[in-house]
């Protein structure tokens, strides 16, 4: 009788805390388009733009299977303002996948990353609730609510550098000397990019 892998059970744990701190799960579909890579400022060098084309793609939108889940989420932020749904809390934790050679001849190489975003009021609107807007702290905060419920301990918190976030506004969660996650303000060249007229906060995680 088949059973969870450890690795299940680890994911359901942490989609399971980020729900319990707030976030809303979100599922995309695992194709991109090439235009994406400059909108997030990936750099040319960069092995995120050495992405798997798809022979016979469902749209013309989507024509490369995706090496980061920041457009998706990003997209789906954009959806949600446009519907004027100004406050949100999402998450997704799904794979991206990475050739090890091009053209492709052997199984890409599959990373499981969680990603998640967070916007708007920090409290739900009520006649008893300040008008205060998220911030860098919140978003840092998830990631520190998530490193205690794993019982992830002796990390250090340095300033991070990430293309798509703001230079100034980020930080990055180590291990030793293993990147754990990634947080930030969004770069305002991304958020322009994307349509975005308001600061937005993610992170990025293995």
């Amino acid at each position: 009788m088949a059973r969870e892998s450890d690795r299940q059970r680890f994911v359901d744990e942490m989609k399971k805390i980020f729900c319990a701190l707030g976030l809303n799960e979100t599922v995309s579909f695992s194709f991109m388009h090439p235009s994406m890579f400059d909108r997030l400022q990936v750099p040319d060098d960069s092995r995120l733009r050495q992405a798997i084309a798809i022979m016979n793609p469902l749209t013309d939108e989507y024509p490369l299977v995706r090496t980061t889940l920041l457009p998706n989420l990003f997209e789906n932020a954009m959806r949600n303002f446009s519907r004027k749904n100004e406050d949100i809390r999402l998450f997704e934790v799904a794979p991206v996948f990475f050739p090890k050679g091009l053209p492709v001849t052997e199984e890409p190489q599959e990373v499981l990353q969680a990603v998640g975003l967070i916007a708007g009021h920090r409290k739900p609107l009520g006649w008893s609730q300040g008008k205060e807007s998220v911030d860098f702290y919140d978003a840092k905060g998830i990631i520190e609510q998530l490193m205690a419920a794993l019982s992830i301990k002796n990390y250090t918190v340095e300033v991070g550098q990430h293309f798509a976030l703001h230079p100034g506004k980020s930080a990055a969660f180590k291990k030793g000397r293993d990147t754990i996650a990634v947080v930030g303000e969004v770069h305002p060249a991304v958020a322009a990019a994307f349509g975005a007229a308001k600061p937005m906060y993610v992170f990025e995680m293995d």
